[in-house]
């Protein structure tokens, strides 16, 4: 027999049990009555304790028994007091979690380990990232290694940035020089096609600004004029006086293939190479340097030079020239002198 269900279809837990003739279900985690059981044997709450905090819910008579459903149905049970179903059980034969695929490696075009968002040269192979000029652009595919405006392939000294006076193809001479003869560009090479007993093009003095000074050029000579004798061929002036009355040059001779330094009015050599030590076919490209009283020129790539030191003429622009040949030259450029 029930005597007291004060307690019944009140929420519970371990930690907050239910009271006397209730018992906690479960499953549903609210108090049901203890059916059958005779709890007036059990004590009961002091007079004074007040009203049970569900004292607002019906007491069912002494042989009644609880709709647990309907009292279950009209609760809210609190999230935290619900147990969680317990997770399904892994398959005994399922597959251990892949782990996270490497990140791939980054790009190395040139295979000189270092990553093209970091190489100075990405498609050229440069461990060593070395960067003369400090420009950004490695030294294996920059194509001015010191900075000092001259390509690598024509710089005299690429590894050193040179004071320039000069650079510029050889067709811009017609604008920045004064010339006799019949010189006409062809792309950008300045030629002269008619022999003739010496024809020059000499650069503005307003470029040079000093006399000491190292001067190079390409040519390519086309013809000969047949049977010329007296040191026929191409070259390059120096210190030459305003109107062309002084000077030096020198000359690529190919009668006796070598290099023949000379008096520019008179054209009375003073110094030569030995002979047949310039190849017979070109391009060539000859340098030239006045410095002091020191002239010298070469043929660079060959082991031939001629040279003297005379003090006669110490000041003067430069320029090209052809004598007796047919000659197209590419570029000319002026540094200061090393």
């Amino acid at each position: 027999m029930i005597t007291d269900l004060g307690s019944a279809g009140r929420p519970c837990s371990p930690s907050a049990p239910c009271g006397p003739g209730t018992t906690c279900h479960p499953s549903l985690h609210v108090c049901i009555a203890e059916v059958g059981l005779d709890t007036s044997r059990k004590p009961r709450a002091p007079a004074d304790a007040g009203p049970p905090e569900d004292a607002g819910l019906p007491v069912p008579g002494a042989d009644a028994r609880l709709d647990v459903s309907r009292v279950a149905a009209d609760l809210t049970v609190p999230d935290e007091l619900v147990a969680a179903p317990d997770a399904a059980p892994a398959p005994v034969d399922a597959a251990p979690p892949t782990p996270d695929a490497a990140p791939p490696p980054p790009l190395d075009k040139d295979g000189d380990k270092v990553p093209d968002n970091a190489d100075n040269c990405p498609a050229t192979s440069n461990a060593s990232q070395a960067d003369l000029d400090k420009d950004g652009a490695g030294d294996a595919c920059d194509d001015d290694i010191d900075g000092d405006t001259l390509p690598n392939t024509v710089d005299p000294f690429p590894a050193s940035a040179d004071v320039v006076y000069y650079y510029k193809t050889a067709d811009m001479l017609l604008q920045d020089g004064s010339y006799s003869g019949n010189w006409t560009a062809s792309g950008t090479s300045l030629c002269q096609n008619s022999y003739h007993d010496g024809y020059g093009i000499g650069l503005k003095s307003t470029f040079i600004p000093d006399s000491d000074y190292l001067v190079e050029t390409q040519f390519t000579i086309l013809a000969t004029e047949p049977g010329a004798t007296d040191t026929p061929g191409p070259g390059i002036d120096v210190r030459v006086t305003s109107g062309g009355s002084s000077g030096y040059d020198c000359t690529l001779d190919t009668e006796y293939n070598n290099l023949v330094i000379g008096e520019y009015s008179s054209w009375y050599p003073i110094a030569s190479s030995t002979p047949q030590t310039v190849p017979t076919s070109g391009p060539y490209r000859m340098r030239m340097v006045a410095k002091g009283s020191y002239l010298s020129c070469e043929i660079v790539g060959v082991q031939t030079k001629a040279q003297v030191n005379d003090p006669s003429k110490p000041y003067g622009t430069v320029g090209v020239f052809t004598y007796l040949t047919k000659t197209c030259f590419d570029y000319l450029l002026v540094i200061k002198a090393p």
